[in-house]
């Protein structure tokens, strides 16, 4: 797997990276996950269908999707968070959506953060969305915006391509335009948590977990 090119989006300083890779899932590994995901039913209302396995990077056939996954989160938390705490996945699953569907807006409650993995898109940009912006923040006023930009913007959004990784905080509102003239749109996230120590052992102020 190659990265290409990484994409840095600053929306209120909130560490969110999209990696354009070269891996390509092959289209009857992409018609399984869609084969699955299509089984659920959970938010099929709310424009998405997600596989009732939340474990689905255990399976054999997406191991090698699995290793570029992890090796996106590393470089991830070495590069971006800056940080050398041990992490872990905690769960995957897949997701589908049709012609004209969108994903809602939603948090992931119990994560580091989040990772998706776009196996086949041409339409239906990842949204991002925040109470405030970073100028609001600061000085809660009604402003005259004349260039919408990462401080002064409540959303982003950002166009996907197949082969996308894009990583950032599950704490952070996220969910997808409507999928318009792209046809299927399949994807798979996966939730990553620290794990070992946290803290220092010298320090009464430490966890293993």
């Amino acid at each position: 797997m190659e990265i290409k090119k990484i994409h840095e989006v600053g929306l209120c300083g909130l560490p969110i990276r999209v990696y354009e890779t070269d891996f390509i899932l092959s289209n009857s590994k992409i018609e399984k996950i869609k084969e699955e995901a299509k089984q659920g039913t959970r938010f099929k209302e709310r424009g998405a269908h997600l596989t009732k396995n939340k474990n689905i990077l255990k399976y054999d056939y997406l191991a090698d999707l699995a290793k570029v996954i992890d090796t996106v989160a590393v470089i991830y938390r070495d590069d971006t968070l800056g940080i050398s705490n041990k992490i872990k996945m905690t769960h995957s699953w897949g997701a589908y959506q049709q012609e004209g569907q969108e994903h809602h807006g939603h948090r992931h409650q119990n994560v580091l953060f989040s990772v998706v993995y776009y196996a086949k898109v041409k339409s239906g940009n990842l949204r991002f969305s925040v109470d405030k912006s970073i100028l609001e923040e600061q000085f809660y006023f009604d402003y005259t915006i004349t260039n919408y930009n990462e401080y002064n913007s409540t959303s982003w959004t950002i166009p996907q391509q197949a082969g996308n990784i894009a990583v950032f905080p599950g704490s952070i509102m996220h969910g997808t335009t409507p999928n318009i003239g792209g046809g299927e749109r399949i994807a798979v996230g996966a939730n990553y948590f620290v794990t070992g120590m946290l803290g220092n052992e010298a320090y009464t102020q430490h966890e293993i977990i």
